[in-house]
Formats: structure tokens, sequence, C-alpha cells
């Protein structure tokens, strides 16, 4: 227990909280008073969740997140980011509806069947 509040004491022990910064296209102003006051409290990684910005995966959402990884590497922050409108993740934002690997790139389903393993499943062990 010693050798924990000696490492709480030197700033060496692992981050143990990940809040969650929701991007609704707050002035820069505001996001860098929000990551401050994170960084303030000895926490060192932050969420950023970017499905509540109205521009999200536009340029005003970008223009958002380059700043935010700018003041992040001032602060000393990890950044960990949700990247999709909704779980479970691969719709990504909705840009492949409509999508068929035959109409936008007729070599990738060869590609794809060329890359994948069966399984059935567990064998049954056989004595030798």
């Amino acid at each position: 227990m010693a050798a924990y509040f000696e490492q709480v004491l030197g700033g060496t022990y692992d981050n143990h909280v990940l809040p969650f910064l929701w991007l609704k296209g707050e002035a820069r102003k505001t996001i860098t008073e929000y990551l401050e006051q994170i960084a303030g409290a000895d926490i060192r990684e932050v969420c950023l969740e970017s499905r509540t910005h109205p521009d999200f995966c536009h340029d005003g959402w970008w223009s958002d997140l380059w700043f935010i990884i700018d003041e992040c590497k001032r602060l000393g922050l990890k950044i960990w980011l949700l990247d999709d409108a909704h779980f479970p993740t691969g719709y990504a934002n909705g840009a492949l509806e409509g999508w068929s690997c035959r109409t936008r790139r007729p070599d990738a389903q060869m590609w794809a069947r060329r890359r994948h393993r069966s399984a059935r499943g567990m064998r049954r062990h056989r004595p030798c």
C-alpha cells in the first residue's frame, strides 16, 4: 500500500478515470476550459463523445477534432474517440448505406473470398 501512495505522490501511477467530453459544437474556449479541468484533476485520458456534435464527420467536427488533439498534446492527455453514429460500430455514420462491393469495387468480393477461412466449430478430440 505504501508503494501505491508513493506512485500517487510521485505522479507515476496508472490512470484510472476516463471521462467523456461530449462535443456539441462548443466554442474553443469552452473546450479548452474543460480539457484543462480534466488535466488539472490529474486525469490523463479523455474519451471524445463525438456523436453529439452537430457537424459530426464533416468539416466543423474535423476542425474541432484537430483543435482538441493539439490541446490534448499541450496538456499531456491521451485521447480515446467514439467515432461512429451509433453502437455497434461499423455503421460509418451512414456513409456506406446502399453501398455494394460489386457496384463500387468489383474486385472487392474476389479479394474477400481469397482472404477468409471457414470454421465449423470445435472438433472432437481424437485419441492417438
